[in-house]
């Protein structure tokens, strides 16, 4: 073993417990990015009650050569949709440019930001510093719930043309429904990722959203999707 990894395994021994609890039970990462429609509901969802809860947390994808929660990690959305009396649920990790590259090692690359640790140099780029961590990457948790009975009424079912989209931007959106993000949906629809970029806009401006999700869950009852 070279000394670089000999000085990384003598720190891990030495900051790291046998089991660290943020890392385990509840608190362990979950590694599948999954979509699961049509969720068991406990009771009964009332009908005008439409919304997203979202949460992120920092469940790190690799084992980590160091650890402090809840300040490190790769970040995992986590989302439950609520509409029409059902639910579903859809997560995905935060592709950050630290995960990618660290996906491409194939390990662990960065440390915890208390106990920072050196970057291996094999996988160091110019920009990164000789100490690493993951900058920007630390959980936030985020809320969002809206009631239907305080939402606008709900319009009457419409076509694409309706609604003045064009039949690319309602393919761009059934993509997003699909979870995909802007990057494969120009690989998938062999487009430019800044004309995928422009749909999206185009999408939010035309369905009157700020987000996505919203845009999404308004196509859902103008029945475009």
């Amino acid at each position: 073993m070279d000394p670089f990894h000999k000085g990384v395994e003598i720190l891990k021994k030495a900051i790291l417990p046998v089991v660290n609890p943020y890392l385990a039970g509840n608190f362990a990462p979950i590694q599948d990015e999954l979509v699961v429609e049509d969720l068991q509901v406990i009771g009964e969802i009332p009908k005008n009650l439409t919304g997203i809860y979202m949460r992120n947390g920092p469940n790190p994808q690799f084992p980590t050569i160091s650890y402090t929660y809840p300040y490190d990690g790769d970040g995992m959305i986590h989302a439950v949709y609520i509409d029409q009396g059902k639910a579903r649920y859809r997560n995905r990790y935060v592709e950050t440019k630290a995960l990618l590259k660290e996906r491409r090692a194939g390990k662990a690359l960065y440390s915890s930001s208390l106990h920072p640790a050196p970057i291996d140099p094999e996988w160091a780029d110019p920009e990164d510093e000789p100490i690493a961590v993951k900058n920007g990457d630390g959980p936030v948790y985020v809320h969002v719930m809206r009631n239907g009975e305080d939402a606008p009424p709900e319009p009457e079912p419409v076509d694409p043309r309706a609604a003045h989209l064009t039949a690319r931007q309602v393919e761009v959106l059934g993509l997003i429904a699909e979870g995909l993000p802007a990057k494969s949906i120009a690989a998938r629809l062999q487009i430019a990722e800044p004309t995928v970029r422009n749909h999206i806009r185009s999408i939010l401006l035309e369905l009157g959203c700020h987000s996505q999700l919203e845009a999404l869950a308004a196509a859902r009852r103008r029945n475009l999707l």
